[in-house]
């Protein structure tokens, strides 16, 4: 079944554009920059797996041809991360890792995929495609798992276009609301505040996407509005976490009013692998030649 266009929740912004022009007060360079943007930007898709401990391989498996089915539909795969062990948890960690079975974590997944697409509508096509329903026959390899759509802020970038350039970490913040009004404008502010962390503390807030899902399509985590950031570094992600802005404004704004996991995850995993081998290989050495 065809699925009816949906306004962009940014329509407004482009609406005042094109009212501007005709009144006296036409839009500024940064209202038509916004509004472009809008018009450009992509739609994402978080994509949650918790993987059966016993059944790994398979499970990954499973994701890589939902992955290849999305490049398939010209879609875009930004990150792709099966090895927790190589992400780094800022806040949440017991959201994540449950610390007893009387409080259990409600993200506790093990793999994530950031897709895109360039409209709400083509993310729909790809899911009720027959590629994706072959697939799904296999989900008993995964113990659970959530899709969820997501307004972006810009194109969505495919890691295998990425390899010898661009960004090298996600910052992701997943929140599953207690109260609406605090998430909505704790979204908002860190809009707000990553497209002036240059100007602001000197690095740069690459944002992906800062809302509240748009839609669920696979709904096993209560994930209900997210935040990413892609960054150059490890240093420059700490650099954003560590500053007044994020420490005195956001943190204490979502602090009573979600359950949220903060990790920064690499984009390309191969590479940490290479990095760690090489770490081991020369503290061997090291102990050699001592």
């Amino acid at each position: 079944s065809s699925v009816p266009p949906r306004p962009s929740p940014h329509w407004f912004k482009r609406a005042l554009a094109v009212v501007g022009m005709f009144t006296s007060k036409p839009p500024t360079p940064t209202d038509i920059q916004v509004a472009e943007a809008d018009v450009q930007a992509h739609t994402f898709v978080v994509c949650l797996f918790r993987v059966h401990e016993n059944l790994r391989d398979k499970g990954l498996a499973f994701i890589s041809r939902l992955e290849e089915t999305i490049r398939r539909r010209k879609g875009f795969v930004q990150l792709r991360s099966d090895k927790p062990k190589f992400w780094k948890i800022y806040d949440g960690k017991d959201h994540n890792v449950e610390p007893h079975h009387l409080d259990p974590a409600v993200f506790d997944f093990t793999s994530i995929l950031l897709a895109g697409f360039p409209t709400f509508e083509e993310v729909h096509t790809w899911w009720s495609s027959d590629e994706v329903f072959e697939v799904l026959k296999g989900r008993d390899v995964i113990e659970k798992f959530g899709i969820f759509p997501i307004d972006g802020l810009q194109h969505c970038t495919d890691c295998q276009a990425m390899k010898g350039f661009g960004d090298r970490f996600v910052l992701f913040e997943f929140l599953k609301m207690l109260k609406f009004q605090p998430v909505q404008q704790y979204v908002d502010d860190y809009k707000r505040l990553g497209a002036n962390a240059l100007k602001d503390i000197g690095v740069n807030c690459n944002l992906l996407c800062s809302e509240g899902i748009c839609g669920v399509l696979m709904n096993e985590f209560p994930l209900e509005a997210c935040c990413a950031s892609s960054w150059r570094s490890e240093i420059e992600a700490n650099v954003w976490i560590d500053s007044d802005n994020y420490q005195m404004h956001l943190i204490p704004s979502r602090q009573n009013y979600t359950k949220t996991f903060v990790v920064l995850v690499p984009i390309f995993e191969d590479k940490m692998e290479q990095v760690v081998f090489d770490a081991k290989s020369s503290g061997t050495m090291t102990r050699l030649r001592g």
